[in-house]
């Protein structure tokens, strides 16, 4: 779905419907609320199933920027300073944007939309739910 490979509302209510589903312990649920999160980044509403584990999650997922740090960004990004924007990401995710909390990775992702980079900011996103470390 974050992909964009298939962004139909019967694929999002199915896929999202299944990841709250198997969204059991504190692991699956923060990875689950990190996704949805991410989703809704890029305007794509997760369903009822998902929101209910969205509002029922209790504390963050990951590490916690400065709030004056994920500010920056999204100044420099409304003020056209893409380079500037760009440089501080790169800084700030060590090469690893899965560490990073929920509300950062949004707020970065939506910063780099700011700046008309929809395709490096749905890459970043995707790098973000730590995808490849998730246990089977």
């Amino acid at each position: 779905i974050l992909a964009g490979l298939d962004r139909s509302e019967a694929e999002i209510a199915e896929v999202g419907a299944r990841i709250a589903e198997t969204a059991r312990g504190q692991a699956r649920e923060a990875a689950a609320v990190k996704l949805f999160s991410l989703w809704t980044v890029f305007e794509i509403a997760p369903p009822a199933e998902a929101r209910a584990v969205m509002a029922a999650h209790r504390g963050d997922v990951g590490d916690r920027l400065s709030p004056w740090t994920v500010m920056s960004i999204l100044a420099a990004a409304q003020a056209d300073a893409a380079g500037e924007a760009i440089l501080r990401i790169l800084a700030l995710t060590r090469g690893d944007p899965s560490d990073l909390a929920v509300t950062d990775i949004s707020a970065v992702a939506a910063a780099l939309r700011e700046l008309g980079q929809n395709d490096p900011a749905r890459a970043l996103a995707l790098e973000a739910t730590g995808y490849w470390k998730a246990a089977p």
